[in-house]
């Protein structure tokens, strides 16, 4: 085996090699060239940061793939990227390639594109090469907090179920950052709303709004899925102004799990917040699948060390790419 290898960018003639490789490296799983397109290369920054090496023959052999999103801190909006696919062909796990072709995408990340940092949550197969190998900054693990549903819960409803994101989100979303200082690796606007929950091609979302005189007030995104027969819900995202009731977000989930006689309902929850506590309070507890959280700034002007405090970030499943 030659061990010589080239550095190249995605093309679209790499694809359906690409979709092969994905499943030799994952026992046979396989990843649509709808999803691919979907999740790394029409997105709404819609930049192609895919990074490859291929040996002499021009085989390629080692992939990385990031997305690039909105964020928001401090008051201001700057570009970040989501870690997803890395891959080696197990013929050339021995030449440590992932690590040297991390480095050339986060180096033209940010001289290239301006992208400020990577985050990602790292799976315990891959987390000891991002921490150690990649110098990634580890933020915490992520519990996922659950609520098993054993009675009925009926009453008028507060929420209205939509299919579309229009510009009264984008209002919501202004509103709710004028009051906050955390880190939203996506902004809430609009346009990630409707690509991130309706454009995706493999699994079906859907969006519930709380409304008064025509203004979006808060939502909450659901998906349903049947997990050993039992039906189950994930509570992938949601966000309110700030003097919104948030005891109606956990009545109405309670609501919509009579409704689709689902028996648990799953969510991450911006940790050491009002909304965390009142989790609590409606018997939600941390549970797995627990999900390791980290990230790594490129711009050595902004070290962005307080990232490192967990309840420094707003997160909710949708900024990961597996919910």
């Amino acid at each position: 085996m030659a061990e010589n290898y080239h550095y190249h960018r995605y093309a679209p003639s790499d694809l359906d090699e690409i979709l092969a490789l994905f499943s030799l490296s994952f026992n046979g799983l396989k990843l649509s060239p709808e999803y691919y397109k979907w999740r790394v290369l029409d997105t709404p920054v819609n930049k192609n940061l895919v990074d490859l090496f291929k040996n002499d023959n021009g085989k390629i052999i080692s992939h990385y793939a990031v997305c690039p999103v909105k964020s928001f801190y401090n008051g201001e909006t700057s570009l970040s990227e989501l870690s997803l696919i890395t891959m080696t062909h197990p013929e050339y796990k021995s030449l440590g390639l992932f690590p040297k072709l991390a480095a050339k995408l986060y180096e033209r990340s940010f001289n290239e594109e301006n992208i400020q940092l990577v985050y990602g949550f790292p799976n315990t197969n891959s987390h000891y090469s991002f921490v150690k190998k990649l110098a990634w900054n580890d933020v915490y693990m992520i519990p996922t907090m659950k609520k098993a549903f054993t009675t009925t819960v009926q009453g008028d409803k507060s929420y209205t179920e939509i299919f579309n994101a229009d510009q009264r989100f984008d209002k919501l979303w202004e509103q709710h950052t004028q009051k906050t200082d955390r880190f939203y690796a996506n902004v809430r606007n609009s346009t990630f709303i409707n690509w991130r929950f309706f454009n995706r091609p493999d699994k079906k979302y859907r969006l519930f709004v709380f409304e008064n005189n025509n203004t979006v007030q808060g939502y909450f995104v659901i998906k349903e899925y049947v997990n050993a027969s039992t039906k189950e819900i994930d509570v992938v995202d949601f966000l309110f102004t700030h003097d919104f009731d948030t005891t109606a977000f956990f009545n109405s989930i309670a609501q919509l799990a009579t409704e689709l006689d689902a028996k648990t309902a799953n969510m991450w929850i911006p940790y050491n917040t009002p909304l965390y506590n009142l989790a609590e309070k409606s018997g939600y507890l941390p549970k797995e699948h627990i999900t390791y959280l980290g990230y790594k700034p490129f711009n050595p002007g902004k070290k962005l060390d307080e990232l490192r405090i967990p309840t420094n970030w707003y997160l909710t499943m949708c900024d990961s790419d597996v919910y």
